[in-house]
């Protein structure tokens, strides 16, 4: 009998563990939550705990597209994308970044240490000379630099995409596109315009961008111009600060267009459920005295909307009926006993 109900325990917690969501989350030190105080208010974890589902990250800092494509054949990666409902993907943006590395600011007298701030001259020749340098550097070595990267980019994701589909065929997949970090950027305490930049990075993003649109099989998230708000970024060109990750209120806004994507709303009273597009529901109504719960105004299979719940109820009558019986039982003993 013990050996029986030991293996009924275990069935049941197969099945419930099988029926559970669970998400994937793959990609650079935006999917790890870099630069937050709480790396669980990052867009992916906040999501996770919405949709109640198991919760599986595989980032790192820099992590380029080629990485990835080389860490989907670590078996811990695989069996996670094997066993999951849905993988969400951050990459391509250090593929760009990697080439700032070629930025030499010592060529005009800037020596930036980790951790320190530049230091620079107020003058209006040494802040034309600095305007200058930027606009050469992007516009004769970052712009040709960006056009191998993206045709590189344009070769690797695709293989990126199609071993996830090899793991998983039922797997359902959400990419982020890239997004410009230094949007209408400017440095107004030194009276700097680099808008010029701005644009030619533009043109670099928007070539990873339209490898990312070209593909099929997966939901593209549009963070790109989600982000183009300094706001939800950590640059803050006053303090000649040009951190490209999104702070928390970015995060919370890029979870925000995840839940728009992925889910619909259904509120029930003051309570909101996200379900998968497509997926059921299954809530208990609130109890109501007196009533008796018959159905949902709304249908809770395969939800195709938002919806605004409610549930129809009827009288009980057994709440009705029983008193009155109490009643005439109370009277009719009360005459015997006269």
């Amino acid at each position: 009998m013990k050996k029986f109900l030991f293996l009924i325990f275990t069935f049941i917690l197969l099945i419930s563990n099988a029926s559970a969501l669970k998400i994937v989350s793959l990609g650079d030190s935006i999917t790890s939550g870099y630069l937050l105080e709480d790396s669980t208010k990052s867009f992916d974890n906040l999501l996770a705990n919405t949709l109640n589902a198991e919760y599986y990250e595989f980032s790192y800092i820099g992590m380029r597209s080629d990485d990835l494509l080389r860490d989907l054949d670590k078996t811990e990666v695989k069996s996670n994308i094997e066993s999951a409902d849905i993988v969400i993907i951050n990459i391509g943006a250090n593929d760009l970044l990697d080439l700032l590395d070629y930025l030499d600011l010592s060529a005009i007298g800037i020596d930036i240490e980790y951790g320190t701030k530049p230091q620079i001259e107020l003058n209006s020749k040494y802040l034309n000379n600095l305007k200058n340098y930027f606009q050469d550097f992007f516009v004769n070595s970052l712009k040709p630099m960006s056009v191998d990267a993206a045709k590189e980019f344009s070769i690797v994701f695709p293989q990126i995409i199609n071993k996830i589909k090899e793991y998983n065929k039922d797997i359902k997949i959400y990419v982020n596109n890239l997004y410009n970090p230094f949007f209408s950027i400017s440095v107004p305490i030194l009276k700097l315009d680099l808008s010029s930049i701005e644009n030619i990075a533009d043109d670099a993003i928007k070539s990873f961008n339209e490898t990312i649109y070209s593909g099929d099989g997966y939901t593209i998230v549009d963070t790109y111009s989600l982000l183009r708000n300094n706001e939800y970024l950590n640059v803050e060109p006053i303090s000649f600060s040009f951190d490209p990750h999104p702070n928390i209120i970015g995060h919370s806004k890029i979870y925000e267009l995840y839940l728009k994507e992925m889910c619909y709303k259904v509120t029930y009273e003051d309570e909101d459920y996200y379900v998968l597009k497509g997926n059921s529901l299954n809530i208990k109504p609130k109890v109501k005295n007196g009533y008796k719960f018959v159905k949902w105004d709304h249908d809770l299979n395969n939800i195709k909307s938002d919806i605004v719940l409610k549930a129809v109820y009827r009288i009980n009558y057994l709440y009705i009926i029983i008193p009155i019986i109490l009643i005439i039982a109370i009277i009719f003993i009360a005459k015997k006993k006269h």
